[in-house]
């Protein structure tokens, strides 16, 4: 297979330890991953333009040490169009993806966005009932901040299947994968024709993509402003660009953990979810009372 194809692509769900994973795979001798923690190529219209050799070029070290790649992009999972183009791009690629209990997922996603400057609302609750179009023409942050739809899974499982066939697709629990990340790596990388016996299990015990906030929260705004033209995505220069940006970020971060979310919205998130939970456990053949 080219160089140039992904064969296993991490689709979702967003806050749900697809950064760990993505991680630990790439840790092994074997494999290549992009170096930034998601290759936007088709969930970005403008990178998508651009195309794929420039994503590529400033995404990929510029040697691949294997034949055998994984990418990131926890976009592809709950976008149609995206998913269109990773099956143009591959349609024998093999899809993973982590689902965590919604509750906690969206409550981890807001604080994410709070993290990275994408929201301003200083309340939860009320970051819940704010609508996605309040970021206008800003498809990262209306993405980002469509709190609860995407924690609504089956939907968007489904729309996978109906894109890519389903012996292509696999789904883990995140707390299974907490538990058993060492194994659930080994299958992957059966899957992927890969020697496990060559990747040291010392390697899953860090944790990443913790929680933290910035310091300065001008910083991650003034950064998330700064739009760089199609024609000059392109080259090492632009990598490097991308690089020291996420030192800046990385450099303004500090560790944080945030409150515990109130028990009545807790309540009333169960409420809410419970429908959409049981349409999943029914897809996947799931237990029930996976998440209470």
């Amino acid at each position: 297979m080219s160089s140039k194809v992904i064969d296993l692509m991490i689709v979702g769900a967003q806050k749900a330890g697809t950064t760990s994973l993505k991680t630990y795979l790439g840790q092994h001798p074997a494999i290549t991953t992009h170096l930034g923690g998601e290759f936007e190529y088709f969930v970005n219209d403008m990178v998508f333009k651009g195309g794929l050799e420039n994503a590529w070029e400033y995404s990929f070290p510029k040697k691949l040490d294997s034949n055998t790649v994984v990418a990131k992009s926890v976009g592809i999972m709950y976008l149609k169009e995206a998913m269109l183009r990773l099956y143009e791009h591959n349609p024998e690629v093999k899809l993973v993806a982590l689902l965590r209990n919604p509750v906690d997922r969206v409550y981890s996603a807001y604080w994410y966005a709070r993290r990275k400057g994408m929201e301003d609302i200083q309340s939860f609750e009320e970051a819940l009932q704010a609508n996605p179009d309040r970021f206008g023409n800003d498809w990262l942050r209306r993405r980002c901040c469509d709190y609860l739809n995407r924690g609504r899974y089956a939907e968007h499982i489904e729309a996978l299947y109906s894109v890519f066939p389903k012996e292509n697709i696999t789904i883990y629990e995140f707390e299974e994968f907490k538990k058993n990340t060492s194994r659930i790596c080994n299958i992957i990388f059966s899957e992927l024709g890969v020697d496990s016996q060559n990747f040291q299990s010392d390697k899953l015990r860090q944790r990443h993509n913790a929680s933290a906030m910035p310091r300065y929260a001008f910083v991650p705004r003034l950064l998330n402003g700064i739009s760089v033209p199609n024609c000059l995505r392109t080259g090492s220069a632009f990598g490097k660009l991308r690089r020291l940006k996420r030192r800046i970020i990385k450099w303004n971060e500090k560790p944080y953990v945030p409150v515990p979310m109130e028990k009545e919205t807790r309540k009333r998130l169960i409420a809410y979810y419970r429908p959409y939970n049981r349409k999943l456990f029914d897809l996947l053949d799931w237990d029930d009372n996976l998440w209470g």
